[in-house]
């Protein structure tokens, strides 16, 4: 832009004393060649001034458009990373996980073992023996024990449970009875809370942050019901 108005300063010097012309009011050739070669100077200059320009702009609108899609990625990558919906609580789904996680181990205790027995009183059914129940460890009855497995499971998950109660568990003469042996059974350990991933409306899993050597670390999959999130499937490793 300096360079432009010094062009036409320059023009402007020329012009003036190319009108002082010859005394008889004529013009030489050499000012008049100084004038063109002038005025040429200055359109170049003016071209060149709009080119850079136009370059300039053109390359602000490249920077900014390059910057603009770096934006995007970066936003793109952490919703990746996090793995869940924008649209979902995530401390909903880690605070379901973690209590219905934490219910699984009141529901496994007493199918392995977790049932304090009267050895005095035992029945015989099928070759398989059971002693009468004194107390399902933080259980009234069966049926308690079934309503949490109805409040924490479905499917498939749901069905399997409820089975294996029935399978340890028997009634005869008034008196509940169970042939269930202690032995080890799997823990979420939810001490250091849950990871999220995969989180729909529909579903989401959640793994523990924290393991063990003889389980490893558990894993759960959540389903959406009418009566809230459910627990359908699960694995260790």
């Amino acid at each position: 832009m300096k360079k432009l108005i010094s062009c036409i300063a320059v023009l402007a010097m020329i012009t003036a004393m190319t009108a002082c012309g010859n005394d008889d009011g004529s013009v030489s050739k050499a000012q008049a060649e100084k004038t063109t070669s002038a005025v040429t100077e200055t359109k170049a200059a003016e071209t060149t001034a709009k080119v850079s320009e136009t370059k300039a702009a053109e390359t602000k609108a490249i920077t900014t458009k390059v910057e603009t899609k770096k934006e995007t990625e970066q936003v793109t990558e952490a919703e990746e990373s996090s793995n869940v919906s924008q649209d979902i609580d995530e401390s909903v789904l880690t605070d379901s996980a973690v209590e219905l996680m934490d219910n699984m181990a009141r529901i496994w205790r007493p199918t392995s073992g977790g049932v304090t027995v009267d050895e005095s009183d035992t029945i015989e059914i099928d070759g398989r023996n059971y002693s009468k129940v004194i107390e399902i460890n933080g259980f009234d009855s069966v049926d308690a024990l079934k309503e949490l497995i109805g409040a924490t499971c479905a499917g498939d998950m749901y069905d399997e449970l409820c089975s294996s109660v029935d399978h340890y568990f028997v009634e005869q003469n008034e008196k509940l009875y169970t042939c269930s042996l202690a032995r080890g059974f799997y823990i979420f350990r939810t001490e250091e809370g849950v990871t999220i991933t995969d989180a729909t409306d529909e579903g989401f899993t959640a793994i523990c942050n924290l393991g063990d050597d003889m389980y490893g670390k558990g894993s759960a999959h959540f389903i959406m019901t009418n009566d809230g999130w459910r627990m359908d499937s699960f694995e260790f490793n």
